[in-house]
């Protein structure tokens, strides 16, 4: 309980603080790409139980194209390596920590 607790503050707090950066992100990934803001995939979490991962979209949306990206790989978008760099697009994850169980 203790740890859940624990989660769910620390979600909430993450969220709070990355609200307004993570607007501005939102803007400029739609200015400077067609399509979704965000990305999602399934994925297996702890005791195999399935969730959907939600990250920022660091690539277009049309791309195809090897598993791995290089720096200069053609399918990401201009805001990326900021994103990458400080792992930004990582954020969204913190409404993961508030739906987990």
């Amino acid at each position: 309980m203790a740890r859940r607790l624990f989660d769910l503050a620390a979600a909430l707090i993450g969220l709070t603080l990355f609200l307004v950066p993570g607007l501005i992100v939102s803007m400029l990934i739609k200015a400077m790409s067609r399509g979704p803001i965000f990305y999602f995939q399934r994925r297996v979490g702890l005791h195999g139980r399935p969730f959907r991962l939600c990250k920022f979209r660091t690539m277009r949306a049309d791309a195809n194209g090897a598993a791995v990206t290089t720096e200069r790989d053609p399918r990401i978008t201009p805001i990326v390596h900021f994103m990458r760099r400080w792992k930004f697009d990582e954020t969204p994850q913190f409404w993961n920590m508030l739906g987990a169980r």
